[in-house]
């Protein structure tokens, strides 16, 4: 039987820059998914206001119509309408219940 050898990769370094750049990356994603939640909120709030409150009383009319509503948006490709509905849920406009029929 033979024995096998194992040494060290003299890659190392060219392994850490590659470490380097996916970590680059991981951070610009998180950054850009961050900034879109926080646009998703202030169109939230500005909707909101401009109809003097009136969306989030209608939205909160009842439960069939939170459960609609929630995944109207959520049934969209992308996570545009996952972002909405989380932005809805902080406001306080859609239950739990709401999030999770989406």
């Amino acid at each position: 039987m033979k024995k096998l050898k194992y040494r060290i990769q003299p890659d190392t370094r060219r392994n850490c820059k590659k470490w380097g750049a996916v970590i680059e990356n991981v951070f610009k994603h998180a950054l850009i998914i961050t900034f879109f939640v926080f646009v998703m909120m202030l169109v939230v709030d500005f909707i909101d206001s401009i109809s003097k409150l009136r969306m989030s009383e209608i939205i909160k009319s009842g439960p069939w119509r939170q459960y609609t509503l929630a995944s109207l948006p959520g049934s969209t490709p992308g996570y545009l309408g996952a972002f909405l509905n989380v932005s809805l849920y902080v406001h306080g406009m859609i239950s739990f219940g709401a999030i999770v029929g989406a």
